[in-house]
């Protein structure tokens, strides 16, 4: 979370400043990424970013919750330059979850 905050705007109407935390899964050393909220001038978890499916991905590609964050995640994460879509999608469920390659840069300054 070393990154300056950038802000989220929801779907409610607000904006919130946030920031991202950096991991991987442990089943499969997927990478994982968290929304961390800054709304009250304290860290405090927001939304898990990506979701953890049983498909492979590249070190710096997951698959985006679009189920808990809207379909809306995605095109702020690709006007803020953070990713972009890969064209691969994934079921899991009744959702389609979209894959991104992010930004070398961002995984960086989250890292």
């Amino acid at each position: 979370m070393l990154m300056d905050k950038m802000m989220l705007d929801t779907r409610y109407g607000t904006t919130i400043p946030v920031t991202f935390r950096k991991s991987n899964y442990i089943e499969n050393n997927n990478l994982y990424i968290g929304i961390v909220c800054w709304d009250e001038g304290f860290p405090e978890p927001w939304s898990d970013l990506t979701v953890n499916l049983d498909i492979k991905c590249d070190a710096d590609c997951a698959f985006v919750d679009v189920n808990n964050n809207g379909e809306e995640i995605i095109d702020w994460l690709q006007k803020n330059n953070l990713a972009v879509l890969t064209g691969r999608v994934a079921r899991s469920g009744f959702c389609m979850y979209p894959e991104v390659r992010f930004n070398k840069e961002f995984l960086e300054k989250i890292d």
